[in-house]
């Protein structure tokens, strides 16, 4: 993710600050904002993931349905059916009925009201799950179905089924994806096109970073795979030859009261039914929250009681809500 924030306030405005080349910060400028500044409107959505900085872009979703855009638009993934860069946001299209979105470095995903997935921009190794790699600047939808609930994208793109099924695909090198499909002496890697379910269990939350995946199954248990260099996945360990691209689904510790879990870029957050609020991973820029540089590789609380909800991380930087 870009050094980016994007954060609404109950009264339905939306604000940004951090960094915004190629305009990703929405304030019709590419100069950093070292304080939260207003982008023009009222009624911006405030439902989970209904804004999202990619890589030098950004996607964000109003009350009524709509979807918009800002920032770089190289690949298309802006989804304006141009490649022209915008400093303001932007609408997408003249539809309505957009209520998530997601950024993948130059590709993006959203979701519709009525369950149907849609992705456009960069379709190298399958982003796209398209079974193509062909892009395109336009949302285009994904397959038929009509039950798609939660959706996560980074280095690649996770989705979850109102059924509770897990399903991943595109970028694969150290076997993020969760499909148990080699690892460091059984294999390469293999990128996929089009939606993969991962295992037969079922899924509450799913969170993806560039090259880690994470995810809280119904059964409030936490799940890491992918790479482990500074200790992302949790398990107690960090990178070595024999444990670096662990290619499926992997418990972190015992606990079954997660409640939902996101990646920042090598560092992880989540929060625990309680209102409890943990980080591990990388935290070398003080991103943990911890009180120091340190690397961890196990889950470590922080002080006090938080929202459940409306936390995140992205490069070298996280935020979260406190109170009950």
């Amino acid at each position: 993710r870009s050094n980016g924030v994007f954060g609404t306030k109950t009264d339905g405005t939306l604000w940004s600050w951090g960094a915004s080349g190629y305009g990703y910060g929405g304030r019709n400028s590419q100069l950093s904002a070292s304080s939260p500044t207003q982008i023009p409107g009222t009624d911006w959505s405030s439902s989970d993931n209904a804004h999202i900085n990619g890589h030098d872009f950004s996607l964000m979703t109003k009350t009524d349905g709509t979807m918009w855009s800002a920032g770089r638009n190289n690949q298309g993934q802006l989804g304006l059916n141009n490649k022209t860069d915008h400093s303001s946001p932007t609408q997408v299209g003249g539809e309505d009925g957009w209520s998530a979105v997601s950024g993948c470095y130059n590709s993006s995903m959203a979701l519709r009201t009525d369950g149907t997935l849609w992705t456009w921009g960069n379709a190298s190794y399958g982003k796209l799950g398209q079974n193509t790699s062909t892009g395109q600047s336009s949302p285009k939808q994904v397959g038929t179905d009509t039950n798609w609930s939660i959706i996560t994208g980074n280095g690649n793109f996770a989705a979850i089924k109102t059924d509770g099924t897990l399903l991943s695909w595109g970028f694969n090198r150290e076997g993020q994806l969760g499909h148990n499909n080699g690892g460091p002496s059984g294999g390469s890697y293999a990128s996929v096109s089009s939606p993969k379910q991962v295992g037969s269990e079922t899924w509450r939350d799913v969170s993806s970073m560039r090259e880690s995946c994470f995810g809280v199954r119904t059964n409030g248990t936490l799940w890491s795979w992918g790479r482990n260099q500074y200790g992302e996945l949790g398990l107690n360990q960090f990178w070595n030859p024999t444990n670096n691209g662990i290619s499926s689904p992997t418990q972190v510790g015992t606990a079954t009261t997660w409640h939902r879990v996101s990646a920042g870029t090598y560092a992880v957050y989540a929060t625990k039914t309680d209102g409890t609020f943990w980080t591990w991973g990388r935290g070398g820029q003080g991103q943990l929250g911890l009180n120091d540089a340190t690397n961890r590789s196990s889950p470590t609380q922080l002080t006090g009681t938080w929202k459940t909800t409306g936390f995140n991380g992205g490069q070298n930087w996280a935020f979260g809500l406190k109170g009950t």
